[in-house]
């Protein structure tokens, strides 16, 4: 495709999305707020899963001015959060407030999702593992799931990482033996990843590792390079490892301390 055909797509597309934009609004607008008052909590959320399948539903099969035809498309792609720094301590019920919103074709913002979900502190639960919870919050237009690892007898494992040769360019993900799901701590596509002075800049230098666990940093290079590193809970002590990726050079460190809620 040709500079000249690349351009002239991306503004068909542009396009497109602005007209889809425009009735998607204009749909939003026009559904009214249901009565919840004779629901009871399980009836409301059904209700509004309904309502927002039925709006997305339309948006799909609208005809945009120009007979083209407008879709939405779903890619249930997850929103990588760069806070908390550290894990949160459950001694009591933990809130998160989430306020998603998305801009319309003049670049206002237009709520999507709003509300709180509830994390149960160690009063309500009992657990013998580790294990990865997930938490819905159900809107009108959205539905938002959230999840998380619940860690048992954590430490906490600090990262730091040095480039000592070579600029790198690639990814870097942690996770343990009881918590499969990665963590993405840093990837140089990512808008706002950098390093300073060879420091590589984490969007999270701080995990939470079950004591009995084993930290696992996994780093690959753009060119296709990789490294695993395991890693021991030790107290309040750390430790330090040099890798070589081709001609990159890093140096690893990790280190460890208790928890203080």
């Amino acid at each position: 495709m040709s500079d000249a055909d690349r351009e002239a797509k991306k503004a068909q597309v542009k396009e497109e999305r602005t007209g889809l934009m425009q009735e998607f609004l204009r749909v939003s607008s026009e559904i009214r707020d249901p009565d919840y008052s004779d629901m009871s909590e399980e009836e409301r959320a059904e209700e509004a899963e309904r309502l927002r399948q039925e709006a997305m539903e339309e948006a799909r099969l609208l005809e945009i001015a120009g007979n083209h035809q407008g879709s939405l498309r779903n890619n249930d792609e997850p929103l990588i959060l760069t806070s908390p720094k550290r894990g949160l301590a459950l001694l009591d019920n933990n809130y998160v407030e989430t306020d998603l919103k998305i801009k319309d074709h003049q670049g206002q913002d237009r709520e999507l999702s709003k509300g709180i979900i509830i994390i149960r502190g160690i009063a309500g639960r009992s657990l013998k593992k580790c294990e990865v919870e997930t938490n819905s919050l159900v809107t009108r237009l959205s539905t938002v799931d959230m999840m998380y690892a619940v860690v048992i007898r954590a430490v906490e494992g600090t990262i730091g990482i040095r480039v000592l040769q070579v600029q790198f360019a690639g990814m870097i993900t942690a996770h343990t033996t009881s918590i499969q799901k990665k963590i993405v701590l840093y990837d140089s596509k990512v808008a706002g990843a950098k390093t300073r002075d060879g420091n590589v800049q984490l969007m999270r230098p701080v995990v939470c590792v079950y004591v009995r666990d084993m930290l696992i940093i996994d780093t690959e290079t753009s060119a296709g390079e990789s490294s695993r590193l395991d890693f021991t809970p030790k107290g309040n002590s750390g430790e330090r490892v040099v890798i070589t990726l081709g001609a990159i050079k890093l140096r690893v460190k990790v280190a460890w301390s208790i928890m203080d809620p």
